[in-house]
């Protein structure tokens, strides 16, 4: 009997040692690693799979909206020119005296409800020296020493005279075309400037205007196609008008091209050198041709004035 007890206790031992052995074995087995792997510290954080990179999405494009402090043009003269006030100078086309001096700075006045439209225009004018003391610049230093308003506008124009007097005429001395002076604005010696010609002539005004009047909007106006066979080179102006645009870029000065305005040309010589024609005597405009050109100087007042307070 003790030796049965004895049996059965030894093999209730073995049996719990068995058991005992397999669970420790199978707890190895399961933290091990794979075969070949180096095993990870204890320290390592658990590596994640990397997130593929989306691209960056591209912004739509948007029209690009104009700045707050470009000009919108063409402006409105009804708008822009009320209740201004603009000094005109030139020659006998500014003047307009066969028509009751009503040319287009009586017309833009009344049209564009300007309180002063004031026109100095001299009949024979010239920007050049060739007709002695009777110059555009003259004539403005005349009215500023009797009136210093202070113009909105100051609008020039002259040329004709000065291409009629091209070839010594009536005892006038030629008057040659020039050439801008090749030096910047601030760096030409206006005192130097040969006045003999259209361009020197041309230069001395503007400087002085810009002078008198610097806070006005400076406007010089090219004229208009005159009649072929003119006097001098009168009916081909096409070089004083190059030169005339290259002082105006130079000084910083818009100008309002009648010459190269096809539609307006056409328009003014349908009936040239006739009684009911726009130029009867091929140089001067009578009412209907102040019609026309009227509203086309007072579109360049407008559109150079916001420009220049943008």
């Amino acid at each position: 009997m003790k030796r049965l007890i004895a049996a059965l206790l030894a093999t209730l031992m073995l049996a719990m040692a068995f058991v005992s052995c397999t669970a420790t074995t199978t707890s190895e087995d399961t933290d091990a690693p794979t075969e070949g792997a180096s095993s990870p510290s204890k320290d390592a954080a658990t590596p994640t799979p990397e997130a593929t990179p989306t691209p960056e999405a591209t912004p739509t494009p948007t029209p690009e909206e104009p700045s707050k402090n470009e000009p919108v043009l063409p402006a409105d003269p009804a708008e822009v020119l009320k209740g201004k006030k603009a000094l005109f100078l030139g020659d006998s086309i500014v003047m307009a005296s066969g028509y009751r001096f009503e040319g287009w700075p009586y017309r833009i006045k009344n049209s564009y409800a300007m309180t002063v439209c004031k026109n100095k225009g001299v009949d024979g004018a010239s920007l050049s020296t060739c007709r002695g003391q009777n110059l555009v610049y003259n004539h403005m230093m005349n009215n500023y020493a009797s009136d210093k308003t202070q113009y909105d506008f100051v609008v020039l124009e002259g040329g004709v005279n000065d291409a009629w007097d091209f070839y010594a005429l009536d005892g006038r001395p030629a008057c040659p075309v020039g050439d801008v002076v090749n030096a910047t604005a601030e760096e030409t010696d206006i005192d130097a400037l040969d006045r003999s010609t259209m361009a020197g002539g041309m230069e001395h005004l503007i400087y002085n205007a810009k002078k008198l009047y610097p806070s006005a909007t400076i406007i010089f106006v090219f004229n208009f196609q005159l009649r072929k066979g003119s006097p001098g080179r009168c009916g081909d102006m096409d070089e004083y008008i190059e030169v005339q645009k290259k002082i105006c870029d130079k000084w910083g000065i818009p100008y309002c091209n009648l010459y190269e305005d096809k539609q307006l040309n056409a328009k003014l010589m349908v009936k040239y050198s006739t009684a009911a024609g726009c130029v009867p005597d091929g140089i001067h405009p009578n009412d209907k041709g102040y019609d026309l050109i009227a509203p086309i100087i007072a579109q360049s007042m407008a559109d150079a004035y916001v420009k220049a307070h943008a």
